[in-house]
């Protein structure tokens, strides 16, 4: 895949949970020809319909491949239509560089959740835009001389009633002047440079590594300035100089096999800097691979403790163990990170329930994910593959640890959809992983996957009380017979409280609504309501949170 790190920490919510579960399509079963759905609404600034805002929708998720998105633009009263949109949950967000949405709405963050069913005409879905403002001021050294393309920071300051911290940055210009727009009213907080965990390599700019310095020139974030901006407020004179060029030195070495020592030319390696806790942190690529000797250098490091490893490409069966250096006012040499063979797994995938062909066909469509658990490792490491024709597959260049598997179904709009019923080790079911050894060669594994045509649908509503602006309302499931929970791909309500799930096993559910309140600390409102699911079928429901506060609760 073109981008396996975004692919596997779209999965890492999967293997968070207890054992490995299923993962099924977070959409509803369709048809072919199905009815497609449309949305309607209007844009306006001071009242007034915006002629010319594009309004956008796409899918929520990541999905890798082609996937539906459209847009629209307004008409002269500020109205939009976007139509022949397929079943899915989507987020609707207008796009305009000048203009911003104001604090509190969910939509300027991420764009407005929205589920659609087939053939679904949603009207009313408007927005109301108001004038950014503007922050400028000028970068430069203790000497006065400007920093061209510096990265300036705009950070909120946290507020209880705000969901995600919003933030923006824009690069000095040959003057050192920068000028962030499209700012929401709000109070800020403006740096330059990089925090003391980053990964520096500029090399490539030819510049050294800034140390980071807030406004008005401290490099202590609780003495940073607030910028209060208004609504079309601009802002001058938000200068800043830096404390420091932060000294950085080179890193080289070589990346040989390590049984034969001979060079691997071209090896691509990962270099992360560690905390004083021991965690590897802002793992990063380095840019150039080794040459045809297996020689690398890294410039642009700073003084710190790093590990830096072999970064096994897909299908490879190489890996590294970390090597671990310090920086320390000068360059780093001689480091030798040596490869061996990873561990391996493979078997096959087996569909247990249907023998409708139509069906098995499309389990060859299906991306299993194998991933790895290892002690002190914040995040699974692992690969993908896709299944063979005759249900097989084969995963390489694991490392040694807890073994996990997965499944991703890269086309959203797909009428099938498939769930880990199970896996078994010569015959045994693992329910809560595999170990795997060093170098071990895992063979005969046995996935059974199970096809759901189940679907339901709901909509939630709130008791004694609203929810205050920056709450999101989720979703979890899990099958009441042996309580495995059900990964929902995009388990929020959207902004009407209307949700869809669909891709269910045929069974008794359990399903947890739960409403995130940033101002409500103690208590977040919950809900839970069993479910039947049948094949082939929609069960509909309601479900209610009830939002009486406790006393440290402003509703």
């Amino acid at each position: 895949m073109s981008d396996p790190t975004r692919y596997v920490s779209g999965l890492v919510l999967v293997l968070c949970c207890v054992g490995f579960p299923s993962l099924t399509n977070a959409q509803l079963p369709t048809k072919k020809d199905v009815p497609l759905g449309a949305i309607s609404g209007r844009v306006t600034i001071e009242e007034n319909g915006a002629r010319g805002i594009v309004v956008s929708i796409r899918p929520r998720e990541f999905v890798p491949g082609p996937s539906f998105s459209s847009k629209a633009t307004t008409d002269e009263d500020g109205n939009y239509r976007i139509s022949k949109i397929p079943a899915g949950h989507y987020s609707v967000l207008p796009l305009s560089l000048a203009f911003v949405l104001p604090e509190g709405d969910l939509a300027s963050q991420r764009g407005r959740p929205l589920v659609i069913v087939e053939g679904e005409e949603i009207s009313g879905i408007d927005f109301t835009l108001e004038s950014g403002g503007v922050i400028t001021g000028k970068v430069c050294d203790q000497e006065g001389r400007p920093l061209v393309e510096e990265r300036v920071r705009l950070v909120a300051t946290e507020s209880a009633n705000s969901g995600p911290v919003y933030r923006t940055d824009s690069l000095t210009d040959d003057r050192g002047v920068y000028r962030i727009f499209g700012v929401r009213a709000g109070s800020y907080r403006v740096s330059v440079g990089e925090e003391a965990s980053a990964i520096y390599s500029r090399a490539a700019f030819m510049r050294r590594p800034v140390s980071r310095t807030f406004h008005p020139d401290k490099s202590e974030e609780s003495e940073a300035a607030i910028v209060e901006v208004k609504e079309g407020e601009e802002i001058s004179n938000i200068d800043i100089t830096v404390a420091a060029i932060i000294p950085s030195f080179s890193v080289s070495g070589r990346v040989v096999d390590g049984d034969s020592g001979r060079p691997i030319p071209g090896a691509r390696l990962r270099i992360g800097k560690i905390t004083d806790r021991g965690r590897n942190t802002s793992l990063a690529s380095v840019a150039n691979p080794a040459n045809a000797n297996g020689e690398f250098q890294v410039d642009g490091v700073t003084n710190g403790t790093y590990s830096i490893s072999f970064a096994t490409p897909p299908g490879v069966n190489l890996l590294s163990e970390d090597v671990h250096f310090e920086v320390r006012d000068q360059p780093v040499t001689g480091l030798v990170v040596k490869t061996s063979q990873g561990a391996s797994v493979s078997g096959s995938v087996v569909l247990e329930g249907t023998a409708d062909r139509a069906v098995r066909e499309k389990l060859q469509q299906i991306i299993l994910g194998v991933f790895v658990r290892r002690e002190g490792i914040m995040l699974p490491v692992g690969s993908s593959t896709n299944v063979k024709a005759d249900g097989s597959f084969q995963v390489v260049g694991l490392r040694d640890g807890t073994l996990g598997i997965s499944l991703h179904i890269p086309n959203l709009m797909s009428a099938q959809s498939f769930s880990i019923i199970r896996i078994e080790k010569d015959g045994v079911v693992q329910p809560r992983g595999i170990i795997i050894e060093p170098g071990e060669h895992i063979t005969g594994l046995r996935i059974v996957v199970g096809h759901g045509t189940g679907a339901v649908r709901g909509v939630v509503t709130f008791e004694n009380g609203t929810l205050p602006p920056g709450s999101r309302v989720f979703l979890s499931l899990r099958r009441v017979e042996d309580g495995t929970p059900v990964n929902i791909r995009t388990p929020e309500v959207d902004s009407r409280g209307h949700f869809a799930i669909g891709g269910l096993r045929a069974g008794a559910y359990e399903l947890i609504v739960r409403a995130n309140v940033p101002a409500w600390r103690s208590r977040q409102p919950i809900a839970v309501q069993q479910i039947l699911v049948n094949d082939g079928n929609v069960t509909e429901i309601a479900v209610s949170l009830d939002l009486t506060p406790n006393s440290d609760q402003t509703p």
